[in-house]
Formats: C-alpha cells, sequence, structure tokens
C-alpha cells in the first residue's frame, strides 16, 4: 500500500532540490549551511519599523524582560531535572531534539520527539519569520544596518536568517542590544501565545471528550494483573468520557468492589472484571518548584492559591471543568501537613488551609483504586465534522505543534549560554555590573548551562 504522507514528503525534497539547482549561482555555502542572501524584504522591515516606532520601541522592551524571565525559567528547568535526576531512581525525563519525520504520526525516543513532516516545516517556517522579522525590526530601530536577510537550506531544513552588523550593534547602548537580542525569543512566546488561545476555542467547540487514556498500569493492581488495554468508556454501565466521569465512578464504587471496566482499542471494545483497592501510600516531596512557590507564601500570603486559580483559569479557557476529587483532595491535605510541619511561620496559613480542604473531603467518598497512571483525556471530532475529520485532526494537531516548537524554541533560545541570545543578554547584562569579570562571568554561566543540557539529554540513557 502506497504512504501518501511520506510520498508527499519526497515531493516536497525533489521540489526543494530542483529550486536550490535552478538558482544555485547565487547561493553560498557557510559551514553546513547553504544561503542565498539577498536584499528583497528589507524595505518591508524598514517601512514596518518606521510606521510605529513608539509601539515597537516598548515592545522591545517588553521582550527584553519577558526574555530574560524565559531565560531564567529555562536554566531552573535544567536545574529541577538534574536534581530530579539525581535523586530518582528512575529517569524523570529529559531534553529532546524536534526531528522531522516522513510519518504521519509523532515518534517518542529518548532524547528525539520524531515531528510529523508537515506539521514540522510549517511550524519552524512560521517560527523563523517571526523570530527573524523581529530582530530585523529591532536592529532597524536601533539603527544598525541590515547587511543582508535572505534564506538558506540546512540539510532539507528551510530556514531565513537576518544579518544585522554585529561590529555597529556592539557600539550601541546596553538596552539597545538587548532589545535586539531578545527579539525573537519573545516574538515565538506572542506567536505561541495567540495560538494557544486559538486552539483552546477552536478544540473546545471541536472536540468533544471520548473517553479516558492512561500511560501504564501498576503491579499488584488489578488491572495490571488482568493485562487492561485501550481507553476507558465505561464503569459499571456509568459513562465514562473525561476523568471527573472516572473518578466519579470510583467514588459511587469504592474499595474492595468489583467493578465491569468497558475499555476501546481503536476498533475492538473489551469487558474486564476489575477488583478495586485502595490506593497507594501518598508521600508529598516537594520539587524544586514547588519549594520555590512556598518561599513565596512567606512574602506573599496567598500566592499559592493565586497560582492554582491562575491554572484552573487556563483549563476553563480550554473548557476543561475544574473539579476537586476525594485523591486531589487528599494529595493537596498531604502537601499542606507537610507545610506545616516543616515551615513554622506558615503554621496559622497550613492550618486555615487544611480545615478549608477537610471540609471539601468530607463531601466526598474515598474512590477505589483500579491502579492504572498517567491518566488523560481522549478527544474525537464532533459528529457534524466527522465528514471532515482528516483535516481538521490535522489542524488542531498542526496548532499545537507550532504552539509547541514556538514555545520550546524560545525558550532554548534564551538559555544563558552563547552563541544562542541568552547568552549574548547576560554577557551584556554582566558587563554593566563588572567590565573586569563580565567575560569569565559569561563562561562561567555558560559552561553550567552546557552541563545541565548534556545531563538533561543523557539522563534517559543513564537511568532508563
Amino acid at each position: 500500500m502506497i504512504d501518501f504522507y511520506a510520498v508527499s514528503v519526497l515531493i516536497f525534497v525533489i521540489i526543494l532540490a530542483v529550486i536550490v539547482y535552478r538558482d544555485r549561482k547565487k547561493f553560498t555555502r557557510d559551514s553546513i549551511f547553504l544561503l542565498r542572501k539577498t536584499q528583497t524584504g528589507r524595505k518591508f522591515l524598514t517601512n514596518l519599523s518606521d510606521r510605529f516606532p513608539r509601539f515597537w520601541k516598548h515592545v522591545g522592551t517588553i521582550g527584553v524582560v519577558v526574555s530574560l524571565i524565559g531565560s531564567l525559567y529555562g536554566f531552573v528547568l535544567l536545574l529541577n531535572l538534574f536534581v530530579k535526576s539525581i535523586f530518582a531512581e528512575r529517569a524523570v525525563g529529559g531534553m529532546a531534539v524536534l526531528l522531522p519525520t516522513p510519518t504521519a504520526s509523532p515518534i517518542i525516543a529518548p532524547g528525539v520527539l520524531g515531528v510529523p513532516f508537515w506539521y514540522w516545516i510549517i511550524s519552524i517556517a512560521l517560527l523563523v519569520v517571526v523570530h527573524e522579522g523581529s530582530h530585523g525590526i529591532q536592529a532597524i530601530r536601533a539603527k544598525v544596518p541590515i547587511k543582508s536577510l535572505g534564506w538558506g537550506i540546512l540539510l532539507i531544513i528551510p530556514l531565513a536568517f537576518v544579518e544585522p552588523d554585529e561590529k555597529m550593534l556592539q557600539k550601541k547602548k546596553s538596552l539597545h542590544q538587548l532589545r535586539v537580542f531578545g527579539a525573537g525569543s519573545f516574538a515565538n512566546f506572542v506567536l505561541a501565545g495567540v495560538i494557544l488561545v486559538i486552539l483552546a476555542v477552536v478544540s473546545s467547540n471541536i472536540m468533544v471528550a471520548s473517553g479516558v487514556q492512561y500511560y501504564g498500569l501498576i503491579q499488584n493492581y488489578s488491572a495490571f494483573e488482568n493485562n487492561m488495554t485501550g481507553k476507558i468508556v465505561s464503569l459499571n454501565g456509568i459513562p465514562v468520557m473525561d476523568d471527573r466521569d472516572l473518578s466519579e465512578a470510583l467514588e459511587i464504587t469504592g474499595v474492595g468492589r468489583k467493578v465491569q471496566v468497558v475499555t476501546f482499542n481503536g476498533t475492538t471494545e473489551s469487558t474486564y472484571e476489575i477488583e478495586t483497592r485502595k490506593p497507594p501510600e501518598y508521600e508529598y516531596v516537594p520539587n524544586f518548584d514547588e519549594n520555590v512557590m512556598i518561599g513565596m507564601e512567606h512574602l506573599i500570603p496567598g500566592i499559592t492559591d493565586v497560582s492554582e486559580s491562575f491554572g484552573k483559569s487556563l483549563n476553563a479557557i480550554g473548557g476543561a471543568e475544574t473539579y476537586d476529587s476525594w485523591s486531589s483532595l487528599s494529595m493537596q491535605i498531604t502537601k499542606w501537613e507537610y507545610i506545616r510541619e516543616n515551615y513554622p511561620a506558615l503554621r496559622q496559613r497550613s492550618d486555615s488551609k487544611l480545615r478549608e480542604l477537610n471540609v471539601k473531603l468530607l463531601e466526598r467518598s474515598e474512590p477505589g483504586y483500579i491502579g492504572i497512571y498517567g491518566v488523560s483525556v481522549d478527544y474525537e471530532v464532533i459528529d457534524s465534522l466527522k465528514p471532515y475529520e482528516e483535516p481538521v485532526l490535522f489542524t488542531n494537531g498542526l496548532l499545537f505543534f507550532v504552539f509547541l516548537i514556538n514555545l520550546g524554541v524560545g525558550i532554548a533560545n534564551m538559555l544563558p549560554v552563547k552563541p544562542l541570545d541568552g547568552g549574548r543578554m547576560w554577557e551584556i547584562i554582566f558587563r554593566r555590573f563588572s567590565k573586569r569579570h563580565y567575560k569569565t562571568m559569561t563562561k562561567a554561566l555558560g559552561y553550567i548551562t552546557f552541563f545541565l543540557i548534556i545531563a538533561a539529554f543523557a539522563m534517559p540513557f543513564i537511568k532508563p
């Protein structure tokens, strides 16, 4: 059977090769890149920059702040990942290289995320256009000449670039340089945010929950013993469309009962007789992010509630209903008991929170546990759009990868290691504080970041 997806990728590669061959005299080789430099587009960027000068000035300044926050977040994320990996018995995840695959479905492997080719190529095209275009606009606003711009190829990967006059840029004020270097990632963050809102609104109107998926089964529980497979669609005759349905059905069932679990696996429906048991003991151990949040609770009482409310608001945008299950309430109680015992200054706050959570817990029944983890909701296209299911799913998938790639690359580009934009921004900041030691400070931070990056890729192989 012909794989039309792979054929479409091959056709794209052939067309790209023909274009490069016919225009080969205008390409120059720079290491492993083929670049076609031009002046086309510079006038457009100049006109766009000159049209709204105050707007771009403020955008550039906001971009500096947001990009530096992104840089700190990326560094803390790497550090948190490293610390977790050191103390965990198994790997807790790691960084992954985004690579295109000639398949219609993503491929996940240690250190690699294979993105379906057309999702990848469109996402990269949008990423590069906004990233490099923003660099160009801020360079023009700083009165730094654009030497050239154009497009190029890395293997079969198309790319675009804007080349400002680096020597002229280095002579500009620190804030002007920061605006130029922060502009690219900030543009990617903005695009990711816009796409996330579109994705949430669109998905909530064209997709409907159709069952509960799970990542794996836990040994010594009935689901594992019965080798249960497929997404859960009902439990004891109660339809299970999402995680709330599953929680409520298990609360009704309770512990030590036999239940009929119906699963669906593509085209096959299966029924399993599962015995509910008590869940494993939950021990709260705060990670790096939670320790930071607990520390902030000292300074800003209620910041934890604000953070939780923000998360619930994001879920609401996506159409997900907020639900406090018995299990989630129990976990929150364990967390605040830990805070009460280990942070005396927060004892009064902990007592208040524990009273609130225990009142909510009394309203719920202890659920049975069937032994699954990594629960997620499976979605399908609404009935009225079933005739257009393939293009709808493609568009939904494309929006997701545009968001994911722009956010991920934006943060990665802000990591404090040269020659990434993040490393160059921190060098400028360090130079403001110490003209004598800024190079040493930049190198030290860069070496630490580079080590954390290598560790993030290596840990899944060291601790599989």
